[in-house]
């Protein structure tokens, strides 16, 4: 067992197929990134908060944005989300 949840597990094989189907030639994925949709990612406008469920199970973290991102988030457009790490 991985310990992931079914859904990033599905997001997983999206991706891995996605590379597949585009034809690039993709060596290894490496856990830098994180496809998040409606079920593993909520926002609460009021508090600025959002929560990501990961392995450890839903965690929450306050924003830190500027008035730019929070127009974007408002605006209700959005339907999947993503986390990157940047060093």
């Amino acid at each position: 067992m991985t310990g992931l949840k079914a859904n990033h597990i599905c997001q997983a094989i999206r991706r891995v197929l996605g590379a597949l189907a585009a034809r690039n030639n993709v060596k290894e994925f490496r856990p830098t990134s994180l496809s998040l949709d409606i079920r593993t990612f909520s926002y609460n406008e009021h508090e600025r908060v959002v929560g990501v469920t990961l392995i450890g199970g839903r965690h929450k973290f306050k924003l830190s944005i500027g008035g730019y991102q929070i127009a974007l988030l408002r605006s209700g457009d959005g339907t999947l989300g993503g986390c990157c790490k940047h060093s």
